[in-house]
């Protein structure tokens, strides 16, 4: 990217749009332009990942809050502007990552052998921030994935003032009504979608191709050229066969 004074790096942003009945685009990361060499030499697909990683969703990145097919897709290899605003159109359900879900380990080695641990988890989540049972006897730890803990410290450092706030009330209003972990429900029929449509496909292109024809069709494709070299040995050797015959029999007369 190239240099620019200090005083024209205005941020740029990241808007999501969270499907309220006011279906309004919100910003939800505000990057320092003079951040992006510290984390992506392609910030635009930096970009990308981050608006995937935050809503949990497939999308497409673009420069304009209309609705897209695809067609307005920001070419994901270029650079980005001082004061750009991408807009992350998502392709199917959001799964938004409830950030109470996933906390910080602790590193001291013998955490796991901490008598406190559960009577400072139930006074900390009140109740199973699942299922919204009160009395818990039982608790699942879930470690950190990539997306989870780079997006909730990028919001944190980054987000406009509020931003966190707000992704976390959408995400126990939408995710979390009486204790229902939607997360999973939408990434699950974002799944049968996806085999669907391989089953389409499939259907539409089917040619009764059964496991014999595949293991012909690989056999061809390793042993073909081969095949047709020694064939083409084979039919020049049975003519220079059948030439010194005809030269053997016509010196004999």
């Amino acid at each position: 990217m190239a240099q620019l004074p200090a005083q024209n790096l205005r941020p740029v942003s990241l808007k999501l749009q969270f499907h309220q009945p006011q279906n309004h685009w919100t910003a939800a990361l505000e990057i320092p332009y003079d951040a992006f060499p510290r984390y992506s030499s392609k910030p635009r697909a930096w970009l990308d990942y981050l608006g995937h990683a935050i809503t949990g969703s497939d999308g497409i990145l673009s420069l304009s809050p209309e609705s897209t097919n695809g067609t307005d897709a920001c070419g994901l290899d270029l650079a980005v502007s001082p004061g750009e605003v991408y807009y992350f159109h998502t392709n199917g359900p959001l799964a938004f990552i409830d950030p109470r879900i996933s906390t910080t380990v602790s590193s001291h080695p013998s955490s796991f052998l901490d008598s406190d641990f559960g009577r400072a988890l139930i006074q900390r989540d009140g109740k199973c921030v699942f299922t919204n049972t009160d009395d818990c006897e039982a608790a699942h730890l879930l470690g950190f994935m990539k997306g989870d803990e780079a997006s909730h410290y990028t919001i944190k450092a980054w987000g406009p003032l509020g931003s966190a706030e707000l992704l976390r009330a959408i995400a126990d209003d939408t995710y979390y009504p009486e204790g229902y972990y939607k997360r999973k429900e939408a990434q699950d029929k974002q799944r049968d979608d996806r085999r669907e449509a391989r089953e389409r496909r499939r259907q539409l292109h089917d040619t009764e191709f059964d496991a014999m024809d595949l293991i012909a069709m690989l056999w061809g494709m390793h042993n073909g050229p081969a095949l047709e070299r020694a064939e083409r040995a084979a039919e020049a050797e049975a003519k220079q066969r059948s030439a010194e015959k005809v030269t053997e029999w016509l010196n004999g007369h």
